[in-house]
């Protein structure tokens, strides 16, 4: 930012100073308070204003959150040019089992140059927070505008991971593919949940035993997202990939020109937005599992968008 000082009868400037402001906080996925250390940097300055400034930094707060410790460093404190202030401003939000807040910490800082008038205070906020305890164990906050990426074990669970990104650009609004498609959406009911499984997987499907050992059904998206179930299974698209059963976990079998060996049991059309993959159960499994764990750890509530990779 730039400060300018104006002479007290005529309003000219006759004093500048160039001003570097630096805030870094971490949120906790298990913790409703959080410390910010805030940095105030002249780092040059002329006229009236060669000799410093005095500055007053005040943190607040708006829905339930609350400032336990408002200001980085002293009212008034003077500052020169090529010095630094720093100091820490202290938040924390509370929630009750069930309990979300959105909220976002604001700031002024007042600068004052002895003998001259000095421009307004600087007031801005941080962009906005949620703290919430609908998600795992504990209460937590994040920056929801932060869209989170699952990463899919595809070293662990290599059937599951083809077949997802066999599907993402193969179905409509490339679902959960990053650069071209549509974030995912968190569905975070249960029974909602098992109806979207249902849809897809619950009629129409004839395991495969032979081409994939322990064979399941994998849709995608998932059936914990909003876009899951979105039509029956006999409409959407399905892939049964050739497994090399010489490898645990079972891999995905190549061709003389490396190339993966799957089948297309049922090809999508322009406007098919859903798919069924045939995968070893433990793999199918182990993918669900993860995804329930990567949407505590991320504190996904009902809706909340997230991406998928699965290289």
């Amino acid at each position: 930012m730039t400060y300018t000082a104006r002479d007290i009868r005529t309003g000219a400037p006759v004093g500048w100073a160039h001003i570097t402001i630096t805030q870094d906080f971490q949120l906790a996925n298990n913790d409703t308070s959080w410390t910010e250390t805030d940095t105030l940097r002249m780092d040059a300055a002329g006229g009236v204003v060669a000799a410093g400034l005095s500055a007053t930094w005040t943190a607040g707060c708006n829905s339930n959150c609350q400032v336990t410790q408002p200001a980085p460093f002293a009212s008034g404190t003077w500052i020169a040019p090529g010095q630094t202030l720093t100091g820490t401003t202290e938040f924390s939000n509370p929630q009750a089992r069930g309990g979300i807040d959105h909220f976002a910490p604001g700031y002024i800082l007042e600068m004052i140059s002895p003998g001259s008038l000095g421009d307004a205070p600087a007031v801005w906020a941080t962009p906005q927070l949620r703290c919430d305890f609908q998600v795992g164990r504990s209460a937590g906050c994040v920056i929801p505008e932060a869209v989170p990426t699952f990463e899919v074990n595809s070293e662990d669970n290599p059937i599951a991971a083809f077949g997802i990104r066999w599907a993402q650009p193969n179905l409509a609004t490339d679902p959960g593919l990053a650069g071209s498609g549509e974030p995912l959406r968190r569905l975070a009911n249960r029974s909602d949940q098992r109806k979207n499984r249902n849809i897809v997987c619950g009629s129409g499907w004839s395991p495969d035993l032979l081409t994939v050992p322990t064979d399941s059904c994998d849709e995608y998206p998932f059936a914990a997202t909003k876009q899951g179930g979105s039509m029956p299974g006999p409409e959407c698209a399905e892939l049964k990939p050739h497994v090399n059963l010489l490898s645990l976990p079972w891999e995905v079998a190549t061709g003389s020109d490396g190339q993966p060996i799957a089948d297309v049991v049922q090809a999508p059309t322009p406007n098919t937005t859903c798919a069924r993959v045939h995968v070893p159960l433990p793999q199918n499994t182990d993918i669900g599992g993860d995804l329930g764990r990567f949407a505590t750890t991320q504190r996904l509530v009902d809706n909340d968008p997230y991406w998928v990779s699965a290289v």
